[in-house]
Order: structure tokens, then sequence, then C-alpha cells
């Protein structure tokens, strides 16, 4: 967390706000989660203007002019929002724009990122070369899904869904209610799985990611708007983080299982 969904939702929102404002202050707190020093950020990004903004997967894409990027993995806490100048000191990393509005990034644990790359065509930046097709990308076709799930035949569908090099922007909670909405145990090996069963799914993700867009995202942990607000889409989950309360289909308990390192939240009647 944030998924697929909220980075979408950062990505249009910082579009709409700054794109075509010029950087006057880039400041860097927290050189842990980044490839660059601090001293150096400030240099690379004040004075730059904020031409793009994209997204693959789960990570943000900040386009600035001269051929400069800026990465951004939220991993599971890690949010942006909109600033007052009092906050400055307790962010990880903050931009402010010429229009006197302030961009801060805040909880990013340490496997997350704050990426800078110059002179580097997109296509060419190690972060995103490692990445899977965007589950959002036109390219990924019920045909695609099938694909993968043949050359992947000895996963289970839960790792399948999850591996960020396999589909991109996808994570624990939207393939549990992905898998939960399907009637697919997450376990099940994609050997195992018809091809009704893989289309079922397919069909699904895009259920559930819409579900998810029309409630705002997900704010199960930190995911906020730029503005502050949060989603609510955690609050109509079915399965995940659901353990020991009743399936909203037939009322058994929802169980959890370790996959991949990670919970899987299902419910051992519905999910086969």
């Amino acid at each position: 967390m944030p998924e697929i969904i909220e980075v979408n939702f950062l990505k249009d929102e910082i579009a709409s706000a700054f794109l075509g404002k010029r950087v006057v202050e880039a400041i860097l707190r927290n050189e842990k989660i980044a490839n660059i020093k601090k001293k150096e950020f400030e240099k690379e990004l004040t004075g730059e203007l904020l031409e793009d903004v994209k997204r693959h997967g789960k990570i943000l894409i900040l386009k600035f002019s001269n051929d400069k990027y800026l990465l951004i993995h939220f991993l599971l806490t890690g949010y942006m929002r909109l600033i007052e100048e009092s906050e400055k000191e307790k962010t990880q990393a903050y931009l402010k724009f010429d229009d006197e509005r302030s961009l801060g990034i805040f909880g990013i644990m340490s496997n997350g990122f704050i990426h800078f790359h110059k002179g580097k065509k997109i296509e060419d930046l190690e972060e995103l070369k490692e990445l899977g097709i965007d589950v959002l990308d036109e390219k990924f076709t019920v045909e695609k899904f099938k694909e993968i799930v043949e050359e992947n035949k000895n996963k289970t569908i839960k790792d399948i869904l999850l591996d960020q090099s396999i589909i991109a922007g996808l994570g624990n909670a939207y393939s549990d209610e992905i898998l939960f909405e399907s009637k697919i145990h997450p376990k099940r090996k994609a050997k195992d799985l018809s091809f009704a069963e893989v289309e079922i799914i397919y069909k699904n993700i895009f259920k559930i990611l819409e579900k998810s867009k029309k409630f705002g995202g997900a704010s199960e942990l930190s995911f906020v708007h730029l503005d502050g607000t949060k989603g609510v889409f955690h609050k109509h989950f079915s399965v995940h983080k659901k353990e020991g309360e009743k399936c909203p289909v037939c009322s058994t308990q929802i169980e959890t299982i370790k996959i991949g390192g990670r919970t899987s939240y299902f419910c051992p009647k519905c999910q086969r």
C-alpha cells in the first residue's frame, strides 16, 4: 500500500496542480532512502520545470526539464501531500514550486525509495526495466494474462499477482480481493487453473480496481490524496485484514495463510 489506484490518483493530482510549474526549493532530508546526496538533490532540481507525471506499477515518476527524473516508491507506509511551511521539518523530502505550494514526502520505509536520474530515457531507468507489464497498460489483455499464467505455471496465482516483475501494480490487499471475487484459493498453482478461471480472474482485476477508484482508493495504512483526504475502499474489503470475521457470502470465518512471505486472507469455503 499504496497500490496502483492510489499512485494513479497521485499522478493525476500532481499533474493537475503542478505541471509546468518551476521548482524553487528542493530539500532531501533522508538520504537513506535516496540514491543522491542532499546537496546534489537541491542543486539538480532547483530551477527545473515539472514537464510530465507518469507511473509504472506502484512507482511514481516525476519528469523535469533537462531530462531529470524523480522516481518514488512509497512501499507500504509512504505518502505524499501538500504541506504548509511549518511542516517541512517533518518531511523526508519536499519540493516547493513557484506558485508557493509545496509537496511533502513522508513515511517511506527502507525498501521504498526516492531515486534521481538525469540524461536518460525513461525506458532505460533500471527501476522500471525490472518491472513487468503495468496492469493498466492497454497491452495487458486477457490473452496477455493467459500467456503470463502459462509462463509461470508452477507459481501460485497469488505469487503471480504479487510479483512486480511479472505484473506491475497490484499488491497484497487488491490481490486478496481479486481472488475472493474470483472464488480462487490463493495457493492454487497456475497450471491447475482452467482458461475459464483465468478469464474470471482477469475480469475481476478490473472489477476490483474500478471499485477502489469509486471509493477514492484505500487508506488502509497511510495513503492520502494530495489534499490530505483519505480513500475509503479499505472499509469495503471482503477478506483482506478480516481474519476471524465472517465471510460476506457464506459466513465462514476468514482465514490466513503465508504465501511468498506475505499473509493472504481468504474464505476456505468460497475459494477453491
